[in-house]
């Protein structure tokens, strides 16, 4: 690009990023959204503030409009975004993109047309004929001189199945598409490679993705646009929409922070059969289904390194929740007998839970329903169930819609919105309320009880947050008994069927503790199910415009959007299980005692479930998804929750807000997806 860059004058600083792997120092990136993290990470450790100018070349043009998106959103301009002959492109076969005779066939291509003197690109005619042992022969004898040759094709070959499975979201800011008069040389792709490249569209896929996009037609094909004699009058071209002069100087000093911007580790690494799998990760905190693609793909079911399994896809992940030699108890495994040498260790929260039953936040957990079998769980759902279901909920919708309507007028009044703090918290909790008659005064306190029991739910809290949460169960626990016996004395007045009759919970056998157990779980599935689904839904919707209209001006589509909302952005994101007895799971022996980790969100976003499962489509039948779980242990608030979700979801979609850019901020946490933060301004 050399010649390109000399094209854009001198008083213009380029500064252009490698893919990470060609130079073999790490593997590959597997997704459009990692390489863009990183090299906006790289850009702004050179200029941490824009505006920026960003632009590029095939592959590189969909990893700039990545990166241009997440500037946005960190609050960064981007003025413009250049893509040169970049095409918007999907995958007809996503099995043939790997593939290395197709890598190499077309990266030794890539290098005669780039060669100072070009070569004649190998025709495919001379392969077709040969066994696919002697074509890698004879493609890789053509690279011998390459020294990096192998570290390129790897990066190829991830790349191009990073490219067909990206899913660009529209972009507001302005695009210059620079499309080459020539378009793309048939020859130079495999001929068997099975891809959907735009290269016949006017705008190359672009056109219902960008609001404000122009196209200039530049001399030249695919390849040679951007090399002499067409790389000036490229240049030339992309001169123009740069007509201020670079207000920086670069040298060797300001460069070299970006060598030190690559995170500790990755959020994933997949050699060979090994997984290196890090959901701590903040890569993967801020967007986990690259990653989580990327292990669907490569296995349905993975160890990692404290001996616990991982089940990535949606049909294993239903099976498995329904399997009735999988317990939610993981003290349940103490009671296994014959453990041997061969049984993988339980995990270090299964330890937790076995050992820590003289705790305040212990002995609540131990009465969840989310923690017990059959047959106590069986009872209490018996009891707990009535409350709950379509019949008894039906008649909050008024009051549901009461509550979101008082809401929304607060958060207009105040100056500083926060669609979270404001909206998504404050709703469930209070429905819970009303339901068990908990008064609005307390409110305030008893979501800070039930947020701190959240992150005890959650395995990478620290010790600091573990201890705030023992301290709230004990205060949430007395609360609780205290308002227990009132309710004993005078039952809340709650709309249509959905309370609970304390006295006649006791009657079938519900001990006081466990009635405080159900009611605290209520708090706590309702802040990380209902509110969580609230902020990722909302989300959603600000970044598809066109599905949010579609709400919009089709409310009825309220229930069927709830549940592709609850698919797409999935609240939970893990659920734990624990082996009574050897078994199997998605094709793997599992031994007794072992932990399993069921991905809810990996399951959501499985294509063998759902089409194009990185698409959001508002109308599309998603009921099937597992964001509620599945079996025994299905959510026992589903009912309540999506009755919520639609009520709001359609009142949301009648508002004109977006986000305030560079607000957002996602939770630390592990088990749930959640966002801290939602600050948003009125349109």
């Amino acid at each position: 690009m050399s010649s390109l860059c000399k094209a854009l004058h001198t008083n213009r600083a380029c500064i252009a990023f490698q893919m990470p792997g060609v130079d073999g120092l790490e593997p590959p990136l597997g997704s459009i959204e990692e390489i863009a993290r990183r090299h906006v990470d790289e850009m702004r450790a050179i200029q941490p503030h824009g505006p920026y100018a960003i632009a590029g070349h095939s592959f590189g043009g969909v990893v700039a409009y990545e990166m241009a998106q997440m500037l946005a959103e960190q609050g960064q301009q981007v003025a413009p975004l250049m893509l040169l002959d970049s095409p918007n492109s999907e995958s007809e076969d996503e099995a043939l993109q790997d593939d290395e005779v197709m890598a190499l066939f077309e990266v030794i291509g890539v290098y005669c047309r780039f060669s100072e003197r070009p070569l004649k690109p190998i025709r495919a005619e001379r392969l077709s004929g040969l066994p696919v042992d002697e074509q890698l022969r004879l493609l890789w004898s053509l690279l011998a001189s390459y020294p990096t040759a192998a570290h390129v094709i790897a990066t190829y070959r991830k790349g191009f199945v990073a490219m067909t499975r990206y899913r660009p979201r529209p972009y507001g800011g302005p695009v210059i598409l620079f499309r080459s008069a020539e378009g793309f040389p048939a020859e130079a792709m495999h001929p068997e490679r099975r891809v959907r490249s735009q290269f016949d569209s006017s705008t190359l896929g672009w056109g219902g993705l960008c609001a404000d996009l122009r196209i200039v037609e530049t001399p030249g094909d695919h390849f040679s646009m951007v090399m002499p004699p067409h790389s000036a009058e490229l240049g030339a071209a992309m001169q123009e929409p740069l007509n201020t002069a670079a207000d920086m100087l670069i040298d060797f000093d300001r460069l070299r922070p970006a060598a030190v911007v690559t995170k500790v580790g990755r959020a994933l690494r997949v050699d060979g059969a090994r997984v290196h799998f890090d959901p701590h990760h903040p890569d993967f905190r801020e967007d986990p289904y690259p990653f989580l693609s990327q292990l669907r793909e490569h296995t349905p079911i993975f160890q990692d390194a404290l001996s616990q399994w991982w089940v990535t896809r949606h049909a294993d992940v239903s099976a498995g929740l329904r399997n009735r030699l999988l317990s939610v108890d993981a003290r349940a495994i103490d009671h296994v007998e014959g453990i041997g040498s061969e049984s993988a260790r339980p995990s270090a929260l299964s330890s937790w839970f076995r050992n820590q039953d003289a705790s305040a936040l212990a002995q609540l957990y131990n009465k969840f329903l989310l923690f017990i079998d059959a047959p106590r769980h069986t009872a209490l759902r018996k009891v707990f169930s009535p409350s709950f279901s379509h019949e008894s909920i039906r008649g909050l919708a008024g009051c549901i819609d009461e509550r979101i309507e008082t809401l929304m007028a607060d958060m207009r009044a105040k100056p500083q919105p926060d669609l979270m703090r404001d909206l998504a918290l404050p709703l469930p909790v209070g429905v819970i309320s009303l339901i068990y008659g908990v008064p609005d005064a307390d409110s305030a306190q008893v979501t800070q009880w039930a947020r701190d029991l959240a992150m005890g739910l959650d395995s990478g809290m620290s010790l600091q947050a573990m201890r705030k949460a023992e301290r709230s169960a004990g205060e949430f626990t007395r609360y609780l008994h205290g308002h227990v016996q009132r309710l004993r004395k005078t039952p809340p007045h709650t709309p249509g069927g959905a309370r609970l009759d304390v006295n006649d919970a006791i009657a079938q056998g519900i001990t006081p503790d466990e009635l405080v157990a159900h009611i605290a779980m209520s708090y706590l599935a309702g802040f990380e199910t209902t509110t969580n689904s609230i902020g990722n839904g909302a989300l959603a919707l600000l970044r598809h415009p066109d599905q949010l209209e579609r709400l919009r001006s089709d409310p009825a589509l309220a229930e069927n959007a709830s549940e592709e909302l609850l698919r797409y952005d999935c609240p939970v994101m893990f659920v734990m299980r624990f082996a009574l007895e050897d078994l199997e799971v998605a094709g793997q022996r599992i031994p007794r005692g072992s932990s399993i980790t069921f991905m809810l969100a990996s399951a959501n976003r499985d294509p063998a479930a759902f089409h194009d499962p990185d698409r959001l489509d508002l109308a599309r039948p998603a009921r099937h998804h597992v964001a509620f779980s599945n079996g025994a242990h299905y959510c026992l608030g589903a009912p309540l929750a999506r009755l919520e979700l639609q009520r709001v979801f359609v009142a949301l979609s009648r508002q004109r807000f977006q986000p305030v850019p560079g607000g957002l901020a996602w939770r630390d946490a592990y088990t749930f997806r959640a966002l801290e933060r939602f600050p948003i301004a009125w349109c």
